[in-house]
Protein backbone atom coordinates (compact mmCIF):
# COMPACT_ATOMS: atom_id res chain seq x y z
CA UNK A 1 0.00 0.00 0.00
CA UNK A 2 1.01 3.55 -0.86
CA UNK A 3 -0.42 5.72 1.01
CA UNK A 4 1.87 8.61 1.16
CA UNK A 5 2.30 9.82 -2.22
CA UNK A 6 -0.68 12.46 -1.78
CA UNK A 7 -0.73 12.87 1.50
CA UNK A 8 2.91 14.09 2.83
CA UNK A 9 2.92 16.82 5.51
CA UNK A 10 4.65 19.79 4.68
CA UNK A 11 8.08 21.47 6.46
CA UNK A 12 5.51 24.14 8.20
CA UNK A 13 3.16 22.30 9.28
CA UNK A 14 5.70 20.00 10.91
CA UNK A 15 7.97 22.71 12.47
CA UNK A 16 4.42 24.71 13.59
CA UNK A 17 3.42 20.81 15.58
CA UNK A 18 7.70 20.05 16.56
CA UNK A 19 7.20 23.67 17.90
CA UNK A 20 4.10 22.56 20.44
CA UNK A 21 5.75 19.84 21.46
CA UNK A 22 8.45 20.94 22.71
CA UNK A 23 7.08 24.07 24.17
CA UNK A 24 5.17 21.74 26.66
CA UNK A 25 8.40 20.37 27.79
CA UNK A 26 10.48 23.27 28.10
CA UNK A 27 7.29 25.29 30.22
CA UNK A 28 7.93 22.18 32.13
CA UNK A 29 11.42 22.04 32.47
CA UNK A 30 11.39 25.65 33.50
CA UNK A 31 8.40 25.04 36.11
CA UNK A 32 10.87 22.10 37.66
CA UNK A 33 13.89 23.26 37.18
CA UNK A 34 14.17 25.53 40.08
CA UNK A 35 13.55 22.62 42.06
CA UNK A 36 15.24 19.51 40.80
CA UNK A 37 19.91 19.50 40.40
CA UNK A 38 20.44 20.24 36.77
CA UNK A 39 21.46 16.64 35.45
CA UNK A 40 18.20 15.11 37.45
CA UNK A 41 16.34 17.86 34.96
CA UNK A 42 17.87 17.28 31.98
CA UNK A 43 17.34 13.44 32.71
CA UNK A 44 13.68 13.77 33.36
CA UNK A 45 13.59 15.90 30.41
CA UNK A 46 15.25 13.37 27.51
CA UNK A 47 13.27 10.28 29.36
CA UNK A 48 9.63 11.99 29.27
CA UNK A 49 10.34 13.31 25.97
CA UNK A 50 11.11 9.80 24.64
CA UNK A 51 8.07 8.53 26.84
CA UNK A 52 6.00 11.34 25.27
CA UNK A 53 7.35 10.87 21.28
CA UNK A 54 6.94 6.53 21.58
CA UNK A 55 4.12 5.78 23.99
CA UNK A 56 1.43 8.67 22.91
CA UNK A 57 1.45 7.87 19.05
CA UNK A 58 1.72 4.41 20.20
CA UNK A 59 -1.67 4.71 22.05
CA UNK A 60 -3.30 7.76 19.80
CA UNK A 61 -2.86 6.69 16.30
CA UNK A 62 0.38 8.15 15.38
CA UNK A 63 -0.59 11.55 16.93
CA UNK A 64 1.35 13.68 19.57
CA UNK A 65 -0.44 17.10 21.49
CA UNK A 66 1.50 19.30 18.51
CA UNK A 67 0.42 16.55 15.67
CA UNK A 68 -3.33 16.49 16.71
CA UNK A 69 -3.49 20.43 17.04
CA UNK A 70 -1.26 20.90 13.77
CA UNK A 71 -3.84 18.02 12.18
CA UNK A 72 -1.10 15.65 10.77
CA UNK A 73 0.07 12.07 12.21
CA UNK A 74 3.31 9.55 11.67
CA UNK A 75 2.14 6.54 9.79
CA UNK A 76 3.69 3.49 9.05
CA UNK A 77 4.97 3.30 4.91
CA UNK A 78 2.82 0.54 4.48
CA UNK A 79 -0.40 1.97 6.02
CA UNK A 80 -0.04 -0.48 9.07
CA UNK A 81 -0.34 0.64 12.56
CA UNK A 82 2.95 1.46 14.50
CA UNK A 83 4.90 -0.58 16.52
CA UNK A 84 7.06 0.51 19.37
CA UNK A 85 10.58 -0.54 17.58
CA UNK A 86 9.39 2.26 14.92
CA UNK A 87 9.02 5.23 17.12
CA UNK A 88 11.93 3.88 19.18
CA UNK A 89 14.37 4.24 15.89
CA UNK A 90 12.17 7.23 14.53
CA UNK A 91 12.52 9.23 18.17
CA UNK A 92 15.61 7.59 20.08
CA UNK A 93 18.17 6.32 16.99
CA UNK A 94 17.31 9.74 14.92
CA UNK A 95 17.60 11.69 18.39
CA UNK A 96 21.31 10.40 18.69
CA UNK A 97 22.07 10.88 15.45
CA UNK A 98 21.19 14.21 15.47
CA UNK A 99 22.65 15.08 18.44
CA UNK A 100 25.67 13.35 17.57
CA UNK A 101 26.45 15.43 14.79
CA UNK A 102 26.02 18.48 16.31
CA UNK A 103 22.97 19.47 14.82
CA UNK A 104 24.46 19.19 11.10
CA UNK A 105 22.05 16.34 10.39
CA UNK A 106 18.79 17.90 11.95
CA UNK A 107 19.62 20.55 9.20
CA UNK A 108 20.03 18.28 6.41
CA UNK A 109 16.81 16.27 8.11
CA UNK A 110 14.43 19.56 7.57
CA UNK A 111 16.50 20.57 3.80
CA UNK A 112 15.12 16.57 2.88
CA UNK A 113 11.58 17.55 4.12
CA UNK A 114 11.52 21.13 2.16
CA UNK A 115 13.06 19.72 -1.21
CA UNK A 116 11.98 16.27 -1.18
CA UNK A 117 8.12 15.16 -2.76
CA UNK A 118 7.89 12.80 0.21
CA UNK A 119 8.55 15.05 2.81
CA UNK A 120 10.85 12.17 4.68
CA UNK A 121 13.47 13.61 7.02
CA UNK A 122 16.26 11.20 8.34
CA UNK A 123 14.61 9.93 11.24
CA UNK A 124 11.10 8.66 8.99
CA UNK A 125 13.66 6.70 6.73
CA UNK A 126 15.49 5.03 9.85
CA UNK A 127 11.78 4.42 10.62
CA UNK A 128 9.87 3.21 7.63
CA UNK A 129 7.46 6.27 8.77
CA UNK A 130 6.39 9.55 7.34
CA UNK A 131 4.15 12.49 8.43
CA UNK A 132 0.69 12.58 6.98
CA UNK A 133 -2.03 14.76 6.68
CA UNK A 134 -4.39 12.08 6.49
CA UNK A 135 -6.22 11.03 9.39
CA UNK A 136 -6.23 6.50 10.45
CA UNK A 137 -9.86 6.92 8.91
CA UNK A 138 -8.68 8.08 5.88
CA UNK A 139 -5.65 5.74 5.76
CA UNK A 140 -8.10 2.33 6.44
CA UNK A 141 -6.63 2.16 9.95
CA UNK A 142 -10.38 2.67 11.88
Amino acid sequence: MDIFKDSPAHFMTRLAAITIDYGIFFVLLFIFSPILPTPLAIILFFTLSCMYFIVLPLAWDGYTVGKRVAGIRVAHLDGRELTIKELFLRQVIGGIIYIGTAGILTLVSGYMVLKRDDKRSIHDKISSTFVTNNSPEEDGLK
